[in-house]
């Protein structure tokens, strides 16, 4: 699943790049658009001078009656130029007004129907209707979808805006176009008419302005094309760039992670005494350590690479101010620009060097961390399981070899039928079948509570991620815009937020699946401690009514106790066994074996304490069953140590 999600995040990466670069195009373009006019509009009136002053060199004008045609000319351009951006400015206000109604119109029916979404999910997962698992999977799966799907919406709607505004002011240049033609054929008209030109000088002077216009206006379309070709290039060399950052990244982690699992691996290999269980448990917590580590490891490098692209974008910025200010140095410039932009990119890739550095040695850092605590893992769960295993099996051996004996010298006794004592054996076999069946109940019954507890607070901890860092990426937004900076910074912010919501939903996830884990232990240590003690219990009470039976003495009794402990070979209290097993043979219900009903395993019932909440649950209300006091079955064992 992690490598599905960073799949899809270098997706949207990219796809974001590229938006960013189509915005940072287009801003270009315009920009561009508005140079070359205003460059058109100086030309246009510089070669009218030109013409003006040599129609005074050739003495048919007038030096005032230049000043004043061009006095007349300056007047009517700056009016058509004023109009113009006047209108222009107007329609494309109304334009953006209209088109941001229809974003937010399209926005808000977006954040409805994805909201929709998420409610479906989330009262399907409120039914129960799906595996906590499977409900986080398709949780992760429907945002994946979401900010893809909102993306290409975005996607569509900057085309479409662009597409309109540029149809506009297409059609507003057109009717400038129409009006600077209209000035020049009355300017013709006013020269013709005051130097006395005749009508076919007239038509030469415009012809002749009409085609130098045309041959600067193809110079100014191959000189956008070029920067165009250029832009496309710059923008193939980022993506390029782009990818193959990626795959190196992805090839150093890909080989960290292989030199991390031969290296559990082997630690695992030179444990001979853990179980399988054991095994699986100290992978589970390497893998889930390790995603860590990487998500910690992918957020620092993304906020390192964010301050070093800052860095950069502000030196290239100034560069871009110095070579904008000296344009009249501009071959001098364009070396030193390929000089400092060679200087920049050494720069870059020693800061890179350096962050991997740095990184490198967080990730030695953490992996040290993971190792100890793996050496303690391992030491607690051998220690622990080999205790709890020499116990359970000399107390089993134990009562197993008693129960043998008494069974024997019941048979040897004569005083009860065979019969009977198969009736008591059978009994007993019921009741401990009654037991486990009842144990496995409840167990399920409060595995389900447990694990609907813990969906109800991972949703309620998700939500509260999600605000939280939906607040931190609006503030970080305000503060680029405050700054002017919603450009390559914002994308990068919205990659690290983005990855940031990811490592703390995978955090969280990994959280909650380690909580479920230890509860379950923990509530399946608890039964199977109440089913030992209650099947422990069980057992005695059988022993104490064969020895009833068969008639034994205090003194033979203590006898086959230590004869069963001894062959067990185990350091037992038999002393402590002798004198419980005596208490439970003068009990009124033992001393009347014989008078045994069926009916008293029937109303017995196991009440195991409940995984959540205090005191017991077995889902019937008090006084329905019989009260039967349960006293707490003492230990017929010790050890020279506690269990763990």
């Amino acid at each position: 699943m992690s490598i599905y999600y960073k799949c899809v995040y270098k997706r949207q990466s990219l796809a974001l790049q590229e938006r960013l670069a189509k915005r940072q195009r287009l801003a270009g373009e315009h920009t561009s658009a508005q140079n070359r006019e205003e460059e058109e509009v100086e030309e246009r009136m510089n070669q009218q001078h030109i013409t003006l002053d040599k129609l005074c060199q050739d003495t048919k004008l007038l030096d005032k009656q230049r000043d004043s045609i061009w006095a007349q000319y300056q007047s009517d351009m700056q009016r058509v130029e004023e109009n113009y951006n006047a209108d222009l400015q107007v329609q494309q206000d109304m334009l953006k007004e209209k088109l941001q109604q229809r974003r937010q119109h399209k926005l808000q029916k977006l954040a409805a129907k994805e909201e929709t979404e998420r409610e479906d999910l989330n009262n399907s997962a409120a039914e129960g209707q799906t595996d906590p698992k499977d409900f986080v999977k398709a949780q992760h799966d429907l945002m994946i979808q979401q900010q893809q799907r909102r993306l290409n919406i975005l996607e569509e709607l900057d085309e479409t805006e662009a597409e309109e505004l540029s149809m506009l002011k297409q059609q507003l240049d057109t009717s400038r176009g129409q009006l600077l033609l209209e000035h020049d054929q009355s300017l013709y008209e006013n020269l013709q008419a005051r130097a006395q030109l005749s009508e076919k000088e007239a038509r030469k002077l415009m012809k002749k302005h009409q085609i130098h216009m045309k041959n600067f206006q193809e110079r100014q379309d191959e000189e956008r094309e070029r920067q165009r070709e250029q832009l496309d290039a710059k923008l193939a060399q980022r993506r390029r760039k782009m990818e193959e950052q990626s795959a190196t990244t992805q090839a150093e982690q890909k080989m960290l992670n292989d030199q991390q699992e031969r290296a559990i691996t082997m630690l695992l290999d030179t444990q001979a005494g853990l179980t399988e269980e054991a095994r699986k448990q100290i992978m589970k917590e390497h893998e889930q350590n390790m995603i860590a580590v990487n998500n910690q490891l992918q957020i620092s490098r993304t906020r390192q690479q964010k301050i070093l692209e800052q860095k950069l974008a502000q030196r290239r910025a100034k560069l871009e101010a110095k070579t904008k200010a000296k344009q009249d140095e501009k071959k001098m410039l364009e070396e030193e620009y390929e000089e400092m932009v060679q200087q920049l990119e050494e720069e870059r890739q020693q800061a890179l060097t350096e962050l991997r550095k740095r990184l490198a040695e967080e990730t030695d850092q953490a992996l040290k961390a993971q190792d100890e605590q793996l050496g303690k893992v391992i030491a607690r769960l051998q220690l622990g399981q080999a205790r709890r295993q020499s116990i359970i099996r000399r107390q089993e051996k134990a009562i197993k070899e008693l129960q043998e004996q008494l069974v024997d010298k019941v048979a040897e006794s004569g005083q009860v039928s065979d019969t009977k004592t198969e009736r008591i054996l059978q009994n007993h076999y019921r009741e401990v079948e009654l037991i486990n069946e009842q144990l496995q109940t409840s167990k399920e019954r409060q595995m389900r509570a447990l694990q609907e507890k813990l969906e109800v607070k991972q949703l309620n901890r998700q939500r509260a991620i999600e605000e939280k860092l939906d607040k931190e990426e609006k503030e970080q937004l305000k503060y680029e815009a405050r700054r002017g900076s919603l450009s390559a910074s914002a994308a990068l912010t919205k990659l690290l937020m983005d990855r940031r919501h990811q490592a703390a939903i995978d955090d969280l996830e990994r959280e909650m699946k380690l909580e479920l884990t230890r509860q379950t232990d923990q509530l399946n240590q608890e039964l199977e401690e109440q089913m030992r003690g209650e099947l422990e219990d069980r057992e005695k009470d059988l022993l104490s009514k064969l020895a009833v039976m068969g008639n034994m003495s205090k003194k033979q009794l203590t006898e086959a106790v230590e004869e069963a402990v001894e062959k067990v070979g185990g350091t037992a209290d038999a002393k402590k066994l002798t004198k419980d097993l005596a208490k439970r043979m003068k009990r009124p219900g033992t001393a009347g074996v014989g008078a045994e009903r069926d009916e008293d395993i029937d109303d017995y019932r196991f009440r195991p304490k409940t995984a959540t909440g205090d005191g017991y649950d077995d889902g019937v209300r008090p006084g329905r069953l019989p009260k039967l006091k349960k006293k707490k079955p003492k230990k017929a064992f010790t050890d020279d140590y506690d269990d763990e």
